[in-house]
């Protein structure tokens, strides 16, 4: 029988149960046992006690760019709306030498880390996933294919295929105007083909908003002369030309959806698509509040990024968890963790091994020190983006108090 390590806690949130006074039990890179303290230590297992802690399912940050952090404190005042933030933070990250920015990303995943997230979804610029690989971080690699120009159908497969076995979890075609509507549906049906979930960026700023709506504005006018605006047709909102055109296909990821309407929510139902909040980039771009009960109640999967680090003061999900619990005082504690763990769990496709404290789950766990006289531990948990003191990755103690 293999021996294993039992860590006792005044309180362990399974991601469906809160447990007080529980315990669980760890072999190897598995959750073997959770419960009440009796009865689950067996012959030869080690014991950490870990006192007036809560214990939740390592947190998932749903979006993130990494290596962007060597940019972090260059943007702390930038005044200006999020397209203009954006053509910044690229011309920028071209002065950026590869040391300086592979400096910067170690730094960032170890403050990730240190905040209590075991896995992050990133976007990758100019980096590749190899650069990641001694790490120890769990990564979903988005391919960024944004500024490719294929001329023709043939040439996006042939391009998305060399990318299978690459370790990238998805592929993100950026913008839908920059590219002609024959080739996003050829991307479509590469990324179905290849079995690749399809990363878009749809109703994300007012700007796009208007360019779509009006087929006109400063923003219209910029990537027109930039030959960066494929559009033609209907004056209609980004979500409505998305869905009209079957550009979302199923158990795709939208990021930032700032701008999409209860109609077109309910649209996302049938598609299984997950919406990615980015809560404190939105509200830092006076970005519309987002409706979460009406998504909730079209059963849409809801999970939440921290955004990209250039912007982010801190990369601590619980910091955004919290800004949406301000906003939103009628969603329970309960369901606003699981956007941080089972929700971008079943994201990432891997709803039956990340995302819970559970038997046969990979032993990925956060530990926040409470208040022991508290009568609400899990809407303490998310105002206490300071307080993780215990973080285990795959079975491994890589902070213990």
């Amino acid at each position: 029988m293999n021996t294993g390590t039992v860590y006792f806690a005044r309180w362990i949130f399974t991601g469906d149960t809160l447990i007080s006074h529980g315990a669980l039990r760890v072999v190897n890179d598995r959750i073997t046992h959770v419960g009440p303290r009796t009865g689950i230590r067996q012959s030869g297992d080690a014991i950490e006690n870990l006192g007036n802690m809560i214990l939740i399912p390592g947190m998932i940050n749903a979006y993130t760019t990494f290596e962007d952090a060597s940019l972090r404190h260059r943007e702390s005042r930038f005044e200006g709306t999020f397209t203009e933030f954006q053509s910044r933070l690229a011309a920028m990250s071209q002065e950026i030498t590869h040391h300086q920015r592979q400096r910067a990303t170690r730094l960032a995943v170890q403050e990730s880390l240190s905040n209590g997230i075991t896995t992050s979804i990133q976007l990758l610029k100019k980096t590749c996933p190899d650069d990641y690989d001694t790490l120890p971080h769990r990564f979903f690699h988005i391919k960024n294919m944004a500024h490719r120009r294929f001329l023709s159908e043939e040439e996006i497969t042939r391009y998305i295929h060399t990318l299978t076995g690459k370790h990238y979890f998805g592929i993100t075609p950026g913008k839908l105007h920059s590219h002609a509507l024959s080739h996003i549906k050829a991307i479509i049906r590469s990324v179905r083909t290849q079995h690749i979930p399809l990363v878009h960026y749809i109703g994300e700023t007012a700007e796009e908003f208007g360019a779509f709506t009006e087929q006109g504005g400063p923003y219209f006018d910029h990537l027109s002369r930039a030959g960066l605006w494929k559009i033609r047709g209907k004056k209609e909102s980004p979500a409505t030309y998305a869905i009209r055109n079957a550009l979302i296909p199923r158990s795709a990821m939208l990021i930032n959806p700032n701008y999409f309407s209860s109609t077109e929510l309910g649209s996302l139902r049938a598609l299984q698509t997950t919406l990615v909040l980015l809560p404190r980039l939105a509200e830092r771009f006076d970005a519309p509040a987002f409706p979460i009960e009406t998504a909730l109640k079209h059963g849409i999967n809801l999970t939440i990024g921290t955004g990209n680090s250039a912007f982010s003061p801190t990369i601590n999900i619980l910091d955004e968890l919290h800004c949406i619990a301000q906003c939103h005082e009628g969603l329970s504690p309960q369901t606003l963790l699981q956007m941080i763990t089972q929700n971008a769990a079943k994201a990432v496709r891997c709803a039956s091994t990340l995302g819970q404290l559970a038997p046969g789950f990979q032993a990925d766990i956060t530990g926040i020190r409470l208040d022991p006289l508290t009568k609400t531990p899990l809407a303490d948990t998310i105002r206490s983006s300071n307080g993780v003191e215990c973080i285990i990755q795959e079975g491994i103690p890589i902070i213990l108090p």
